[in-house]
């Protein structure tokens, strides 16, 4: 298979969002260390195990929130035809990580993690996990109101179902 930008003949996920033209443009509009996305990588592996070694946890959500705009991108690309100031993409996607986080903070978002592991429901019991998310570039109004319309629509989904003994699980502490 060959990458639709480009034509490179093989298009494996490193060359997606790390080498090919389009990413590169991308990346060189970031302050992002040039070292971690332009030596070239064998593996999502390799690439996984450079990042974590050199970026603190802010640069790290920022380089995921780079990849997902290039992710993004591309697809715009193939698909619409779409290719509008590759360079100002990381920018963006620095931007959306710093309102998430401020968001995040201002509306009491916890900062402590704390691990939960999943555990099956009762025998004849629904368990209901719901998560809010955002689709880029659409409305966002903010994690604890995401979050209520997420555990909604589950809930509604349930009982149109027919279920009406169910467990309900989320992530977000202060709506739990």
């Amino acid at each position: 298979m060959s990458c639709t930008i480009c034509g490179h003949y093989i298009e494996p996920d490193v060359h997606i969002l790390m080498q090919c033209p389009l990413a590169v443009q991308v990346w060189e509009g970031s302050s992002t260390a040039k070292c971690l996305w332009s030596n070239p990588v064998s593996s999502k592996r390799d690439c996984i195990e450079r990042v974590t070694k050199i970026l603190n946890v802010d640069e790290l959500a920022n380089f995921v929130a780079i990849i997902w705009e290039i992710w993004n991108a591309r697809n715009r690309f193939i698909f619409k035809r779409l290719d509008h100031h590759l360079a100002s993409l990381s920018c963006h996607a620095i931007d959306f990580m710093k309102n998430y986080k401020a968001t995040k903070d201002m509306e009491g978002g916890s900062k402590a993690h704390h691990q939960v592991l999943w555990q099956p429901s009762d025998m004849g019991i629904l368990k209901l996990n719901f998560d809010g998310g955002v689709q880029q570039g659409s409305h966002f109004s903010g994690p604890t109101l995401e979050e209520v319309k997420a555990c909604l629509c589950g809930l509604r989904a349930a009982r149109e179902q027919g279920y009406l003994c169910l467990t309900v699980e989320g992530d977000w502490l202060p709506l739990i």
